[in-house]
């Protein structure tokens, strides 16, 4: 398995530990403070770019429902950003070929 996808896989556990596990442990608002941002923010900048991430919201309902066009974003998003952490660090961590 290259380094690339090593290393991508595990940024991506890493997020979702750090945005799943500890919820589990203690609630409080440093914890809900990860997974509330991982997926706010992202659904709130391509509500601003006018795609539509929320659904209709009904007499009732506390927030809007996010759509499954936001979902796959959110996802698709953390995905790139998250191989090109990879990309960077195997770059970065790579040895020289060149031996002096």
């Amino acid at each position: 398995m290259k380094v690339n996808l090593k290393l991508w896989a595990l940024l991506l556990i890493s997020h979702f530990v750090l945005a799943i596990v500890p919820s589990f442990i203690v609630e409080n608002k440093l914890t809900a403070y990860v997974p509330y941002h991982s997926v706010f923010a992202p659904l709130e900048m391509f509500n601003s770019l006018g795609v539509p991430v929320y659904g209709q919201v009904t007499e009732g309902m506390f927030m809007a429902p996010i759509t499954i066009l936001g979902w796959c974003l959110v996802v698709t998003l953390w995905l790139i950003i998250h191989y090109g952490f990879a990309i960077v660090l195997s770059h970065l961590t790579r040895r020289s070929s060149k031996e002096f």
